[in-house]
């Protein structure tokens, strides 16, 4: 897909999901997470791996899943985030990824 966007000028795809923007509740405790660029909608799956919150060398306790639309992924926290804290995807070594498009274009690093 990609060879074809650059030498015919085609898009049969969109480049595959990418972070665009996140927002927090009011309390700090979920955190819903958009994307840019994805084919349709994402994968359904019963839980979302490899997000990752830290607070210095502190992670986050957290469970991920998709919005009922499977456009969004919506991050849960145990106790409130601190303002300080930033958010990772596939961090590590060996990462399990497991969100995708419709197409099958995982969610890149980040």
């Amino acid at each position: 897909w990609a060879a074809l966007r650059l030498v015919d000028g085609r898009s049969p795809a969109e480049p595959g999901p990418r972070f665009a923007w996140a927002d927090w509740n009011e309390q700090r405790t979920e955190l819903t997470i958009t994307f840019s660029g994805v084919n349709g909608r994402l994968q359904k799956v019963e839980r979302v791996f490899s997000f990752q919150l830290t607070n210095g060398e502190e992670r986050l306790p957290l469970e991920g899943h998709l919005d009922e639309a499977a456009e969004r992924v919506i991050l849960t926290l145990e106790r409130p985030a601190p303002d300080s804290c930033q958010l990772w995807h596939g961090r590590g070594t060996n990462p399990a990824v497991n969100v995708r498009d419709e197409k099958g274009i995982p969610l890149l690093v980040f």
